[in-house]
């Protein structure tokens, strides 16, 4: 049986509502605002989350599923950049979904 992963709703120490969800592997966790995350339940993206692995062996992307688009990588969605443009991360860290 696999492992049902919740999220976990939480204020941040500036007052911000957010979400921590925990990936498969144990992998870490991916955070996003509340309403991001929100959101892409409402468009039919799944919870079920994982971390990808780059060849290096460094952490990769935070992926998940969708009924009619199959595997996506969450940053994409979220940003709706198209696959030729390029995903700079604030902080660096692929984990760290808050806009």
């Amino acid at each position: 049986m696999k492992n049902l992963r919740l999220p976990i709703y939480y204020t941040s120490t500036n007052g911000k509502m957010r979400v921590r969800l925990p990936l498969a592997n144990n992998r870490g966790e991916a955070v996003f605002d509340r309403s991001v995350f929100e959101d892409l339940k409402n468009r039919g993206y799944s919870c079920q989350m994982r971390l990808t692995s780059t060849r290096n062996g460094k952490p990769g992307y935070v992926r998940t599923r969708h009924p009619e688009i199959g595997a996506c990588s969450l940053t994409r969605a979220i940003t709706g950049a198209f696959k030729d443009q390029h995903i700079h991360y604030r902080d660096g860290n692929r984990q760290n979904l808050v806009l």
